[in-house]
């Protein structure tokens, strides 16, 4: 199960420093190495969040096309069935008058 993580870095930290408690900056700027400074983690953070905010936005918008589309199919339904269902009430009135 553990051999998924071979070559992904790894560090050890004592318990006491995350029972205490640590910024995720301090940790991967400081404590772990995974990044070179503290600087280089607050931009990184920085711009996931703006990768982040891009995709919500976009997801956004596709949402939105979606319920219009969705809107328009249900309109043609409709308007599919009511013409279906005037149809056939025209047809029962043929029949039960010329019957």
């Amino acid at each position: 199960m553990l051999s998924i993580f071979n070559g992904v870095p790894q560090f050890v930290l004592e318990k006491k420093i995350l029972q205490k408690g640590i910024s995720i900056v301090d940790l991967l700027g400081e404590k772990t190495g995974v990044f070179t400074s503290k600087g280089e983690v607050r931009r990184m953070i920085k711009v996931r969040k703006q990768w982040i905010s891009l995709a919500m936005s976009n997801l956004s918008k596709k949402k939105l096309r979606l319920e219009s589309a969705e809107d328009k199919l249900q309109s043609i339904v409709q308007s599919y069935l009511s013409s279906e269902s005037s149809s056939s009430e025209k047809l029962k009135n043929a029949n039960s008058q010329g019957g």
